[in-house]
């Protein structure tokens, strides 16, 4: 892995290359270049999109948890279906927000976790932002999508007990997170944040993983809408949410 410090000189460095001159024979003032800051590596995926869910399980969110679990079980079994995502199956693990960060944390990183799935709202605790590049965190959409018969049907197909709030925004999410990893023919958490919104602002609308599949082989850029439409969208890496803090009562 190439240090910060050494990128930023071989950027320098390259840049007065490209002048052809240095600050000495320009005849000007010896004025400090300026360089792009290097972005953050993606890191190389091992060939096995491995997803898992952290939900609320237990608490006052847990009907709409079991919903998006569903969603992602039901994403997971049509992708793999179809082939799975870059000639592997799709595999998925799902856990409760009740679970110690540190020991879960240490769970997702020992099962090369690409992709953390976590609700649309809520505190991620920083031991799981901070898992690095190999893993990324997706926030699944705000839960407002009203899922018509045909698609109630497919849900509790993945789980018959499920309500349908969020499951999906979930299932949408999941198709996201693998079209990202098409576009990038890469796993990799940190492959995945880069890609996964070039996949929602493409030219072309396609509703399926495997209509996009087929327009991303033909070199178009995708817009995929899915179950939800405009639902569903996801944000990659977010910012752990600062806590409100307290008043004291006078």
């Amino acid at each position: 892995m190439i240090h910060r410090s050494g990128a930023l000189a071989a950027l320098v460095a390259a840049a007065l290359l490209l002048t052809g001159c240095t600050a000495a024979d320009s005849g000007k003032g010896s004025a400090t270049p300026t360089a792009t800051p290097t972005p953050e590596p993606v890191v190389a995926g091992d060939g096995s999109l491995q997803i898992a869910t952290v939900l609320d399980m237990a608490g006052k969110k847990a009907s709409v948890s079991q919903a998006q679990v569903a969603g992602v079980e039901l994403a997971a079994r049509e992708l793999n279906e179809q082939g799975g995502v870059l000639g592997a199956p799709v595999v998925v693990l799902h856990r409760s927000t009740a679970t110690d960060a540190a020991t879960l944390a240490t769970e997702l990183e020992d099962r090369a976790i690409d992709v953390v799935l976590w609700s649309a709202t809520g505190d991620i605790p920083e031991e799981i932002t901070a898992l690095g590049g190999a893993t990324t965190v997706v926030r699944i959409g705000p839960a407002d999508w009203k899922p018509d018969k045909a698609f109630a049907a497919r849900l509790r197909s993945a789980d018959p007990g499920t309500s349908l709030a969020g499951g999906g925004e979930a299932y949408d999410t999941t198709m996201r997170v693998a079209l990202a990893a098409t576009v990038a023919d890469n796993d990799s958490g940190s492959a995945i944040a880069a890609d996964i919104t070039t996949v929602s602002s493409g030219s072309f609308s396609c509703v399926s993983f495997g209509e996009c599949a087929a327009a991303l082989a033909d070199d178009a850029t995708i817009s995929y809408a899915g179950v939800t439409g405009s639902g569903g969208l996801a944000q990659a890496t977010p910012e752990a949410e600062p806590t409100p803090a307290k008043t004291k009562k006078k």
